[in-house]
């Protein structure tokens, strides 16, 4: 994952997140799903956001999520105002953060998820 700014960020800055996600799986995605991002000041312990970001294979710009291919990823937010948005910021994004797609393996079994 990418942060933009990379450096210099200041509570109330625009931010914007890139990642990545790889269809490592043997089908085609069968329907729409969401990455998680969550950014959490470490100093308070607190939430800062907490979004989902729409993967729509019914989008023209989408389309399906062939095996084997990547889909570049990014999402733009404004940085919490004052205190909060002070600290040690931490940044997480999680591919199909409500696990819309069912896994599987080669062996066309269901993945674990630990």
């Amino acid at each position: 994952m990418a942060v933009t700014p990379s450096t210099g960020l200041k509570s109330g800055d625009s931010v914007t997140l890139s990642w990545s996600v790889t269809n490592t799986g043997t089908v085609a995605t069968p329907r729409s799903f969401s990455d998680s991002v969550v950014v959490k000041n470490l100093r308070t312990n607190q939430i800062l956001l907490n979004s989902q970001v729409l993967y729509d294979p019914n989008v023209a710009e989408m389309a399906l999520f062939q095996p084997g291919t990547s889909r570049a990823r990014q999402y733009t937010f404004n940085l919490a105002q004052g205190m909060d948005g002070v600290g040690d910021i931490q940044f997480t994004v999680t591919a199909d953060g409500a696990n819309n797609i069912f896994e599987v393996n080669a062996a066309v079994t269901p993945e674990t998820k630990q």
